[in-house]
């Protein structure tokens, strides 16, 4: 009954009717209007008009039919999107794109087809066909990896004589002995001749260092290694003082290392070790092969053992061995041989902070030419001779410079200086060191006219029992000056100067009391200054005019001086002795 009231009420009052506009209706149906006018829910199609408001567009998209809004319309969406089109410079609606599948908007706002990566070009990468075995290709192709080829051996790759060398893989600067050869053996048994040749070669070739490898007990060698490159050679190791390590020959003849070349030879931290009973051959040998020396070579921290002659010089200048260890060359072997045989005059060499340990036999340095040795800081022990100058023919040159230098244990001298077969020499200067322990610590031969400006000052030397601190058989213009003269035994010899002494100056030396005769003197041309004094007995007989030496037990106001009185100072005027 409700419901049939209500609807005679709405029938009967329209307006009602507008108001209450709600609920669900008929599809395409318009309830109400603009104007306000009560109107009931009627039908409306796509076609149809309808009062629209007082603006016909919002955001300059069309959603009535005309500008005065009062005509309704559908609107495609192209429309809705007007003029806001994407664009370079401007954000807005895709552009049309004419359809299809290839082409791809640009950021030119065109649609276009995008280039295919390839091997000349940039691009997308092209379809791959799917899988999990193929891979891209530089030729923009996708294909499966070939299985590679093994690495080849480092000796392949840096070897110069092989055609697939590398030479970027010897770029590290060092190339090592295992690495170029594998099969490198160093138990001291088994040959690494050639081995350690190829591997030297391809170093010299490529201007690598060779580095060393520590062998398990010793690389051996049969015959001597060389070194004949323009480059020269740099070879490293692991240590100088690893025993038993690093090269050793197998002859009591052979050469170790030969070098024939004007390049560079640099030796650093390695052992090369030779027969205990060796009776010749250079374990190393530097021979520039030319006229002209090789120079500025160098070893550092080097170890040589045994052998017969350890290092040898025979055409070489500018060298320096630093840090050296030489221990023990055989009976009349020597540790460091120097002589130029094409220069003799050529020099600045070097010795400094090097030790020398010989088996009382041999000589610790030979110098037969080639001047401006220096040697200084060194230690040197257990000789027959610590340093031996023995000129060979023809050699003129100068310069030696022995300095800060401890020395022991020399069966007959530390320093001597003799022309052998040469010609002259000058300008010595041996200052500041011990020597011990020597039949005679400094001596020169006798032969006049070829040794000149020598200075001995302010070393300690101490001679075995009645053996001599100095004698000095030659010289023009040599000063003794300042040396503390201390007998090993009860009867040592002080000072000998010899009759070939021309010009020299012995003054102000300190004598101990195991000293028996502070000089023995036959030069006529030698001053002798003496503050510290001797007894009379000790007053050399013969000595240069203008001679002082204060005399212990002299009597003053004597002339010739006599003994036996409280001390005076005796002066050698005219060929005799005044004390005052």
């Amino acid at each position: 009954m409700k419901r049939i009231l209500l609807a005679l009420t709405l029938l009967l009052t329209p307006s009602l009717a507008w108001a209450q506009c709600t609920g669900v209706f008929p599809a395409n149906t318009l309830c109400g209007n603009l104007s306000g006018s009560p109107a009931p829910p009627a039908a409306f199609s796509s076609s149809g008009t309808v009062v629209g408001p007082g603006s016909s567009t919002v955001n300059d998209i069309a959603v009535w039919n005309n500008t005065s809004g009062t005509l309704l319309k559908d609107v495609p969406f192209v429309t809705i999107c007007g003029s806001n089109i994407f664009t370079s410079i401007a954000s807005g609606c895709v552009p049309s794109s004419g359809g299809g599948t290839t082409t791809f908007l640009r950021a030119d706002s065109t649609f276009a087809v995008p280039p295919t990566f390839g091997s000349a070009a940039p691009g997308y990468v092209p379809a791959s066909g799917g899988g999990t075995t193929t891979f891209l290709r530089a030729d923009a192709t996708f294909a499966t990896v070939a299985a590679g080829a093994p690495i080849a051996a480092f000796d392949t790759l840096c070897n110069p004589t092989s055609s697939s060398a590398v030479p970027i893989a010897c770029q590290s600067g060092f190339l090592h002995l295992k690495d170029f050869s594998p099969t490198v053996v160093g138990d001291n048994s088994a040959d690494d001749t050639t081995a350690l040749q190829n591997w030297m070669n391809a170093c010299a070739t490529n201007r690598l260092i060779c580095y060393l490898d520590p062998p398990s007990v010793c690389y051996k060698i049969t015959a001597a290694l060389t070194i004949n490159s323009a480059n020269g050679l740099t070879m490293i190791g692991p240590g100088r003082d690893k025993v038993g390590q690093g090269i050793c020959l197998s002859s009591t003849t052979q050469n170790g290392i030969v070098a024939t070349t004007l390049g560079q030879i640099n030796f650093f931290s390695f052992q090369i070790t030779g027969q205990a009973a060796a009776t010749a051959g250079d374990m190393f040998q530097l021979n520039s092969g030319s006229t002209n020396p090789n120079q500025r070579s160098t070893m550092r921290d080097m170890y040589f053992q045994s052998g017969f002659n350890q290092v040898h010089y025979v055409t070489a200048s500018g060298w320096t061995i630093d840090n050296g260890l030489f221990i023990g060359p055989n009976t009349s072997g020597t540790s460091v041989l120097i002589e130029d045989t094409t220069a003799a005059d050529a020099g600045d060499q070097f010795i400094h902070d090097s030790t020398f340990s010989g088996n009382a036999t041999g000589t610790a340095i030979v110098q037969t030419s080639g001047g401006g040795l220096k040697v200084v800081g060194n230690k040197i022990i257990n000789y027959a001779n610590g340093y031996l100058l023995s000129l060979i023919t023809g050699v003129s040159t100068s310069d030696l410079f022995f300095s800060a230098n401890s020395m022991e244990a020399f069966t007959s001298s530390g320093i001597s200086l003799n022309k052998g077969s040469g010609t002259v020499f000058g300008t010595v200067n041996i200052v500041g060191n011990e020597i011990n322990g020597c039949a005679s610590c400094f001596n020169t031969d006798a032969t006049a006219g070829w040794l000149s400006n020598v200075i001995v000052s302010n070393n300690h030397l101490s001679p075995n029992a009645s053996g001599t601190c100095m004698d000095i058989g030659t010289g023009s213009g040599v000063q003794v000056i300042g040396n503390n003269c201390q007998g090993g035994g009860a009867n040592g010899i002080g000072i000998i100067t010899r009759v070939n002494l021309t010009n020299g100056l012995v003054a102000h030396n300190i004598f101990n009391n195991n000293i028996v005769t502070n000089y023995t003197n036959s030069s006529t041309t030698t001053v002798i200054v003496d503050d510290v004094g001797l007894a009379f007995a000790s007053l050399p007989a013969t000595a240069q005019n203008g001679s002082q030496i204060f005399v212990t037990n002299g009597a003053p106001a004597s002339s010739p001086c006599t003994g036996a009185s409280t001390g005076s100072m005796a002066f050698r005027q005219n060929g005799a002795w005044k004390c005052f």
